[in-house]
């Protein structure tokens, strides 16, 4: 019996050395709010330069500010009315209508104007306008 305790790890027996247990290295607090803080910034530098590609590509760097022109029209009679901007824009801008579009039919949109007429027997119909656009390069 004498012999199987002699053989044992960390028994006084010469022959074999000591045991030495090794307890896996934990991760402590501090490393792991380190790793989220460099995950975070790396993942916003990625979207950052993402965004900033996508824009590019679309043009949305390159291109002005967007300008906006507001106004009143009246439309009478059966012809169609043009209303011209006061500054023309670079391409067909967004045309908002501010009216009963019961009313009023757009006939036609361009850069530096736009065409609408009646299509109600009304004597005369008034209609405020806002149009959004990319300004007209020089």
């Amino acid at each position: 019996m004498s012999d199987v305790t002699e053989n044992l790890p960390g028994s006084a027996n010469p022959e074999l050395p000591p045991a030495q247990i090794r307890k896996p290295q934990a991760y402590t607090r501090n490393s792991l709010v380190v790793t989220i803080i460099a995950a975070s910034i790396v993942a916003a530098l990625v979207a950052s330069i993402l965004t900033l590609m996508i824009q590019s590509y679309r043009g949305g760097l390159l291109q002005s500010a967007t300008v906006v022109q507001e106004g009143k029209a009246v439309v009478s009679g059966e012809a169609p009315v043009e209303v011209y901007y006061a500054t023309p824009f670079g391409n067909t801008p967004n045309l908002t209508l501010d009216m009963n579009k019961l009313h009023i039919v757009i006939v036609e949109q361009k850069a530096d104007h736009f065409t609408v007429r009646k299509n109600t027997p009304a004597p005369s119909v008034e209609i405020s306008w806002k149009a959004e656009g990319q300004a007209k390069a020089p």
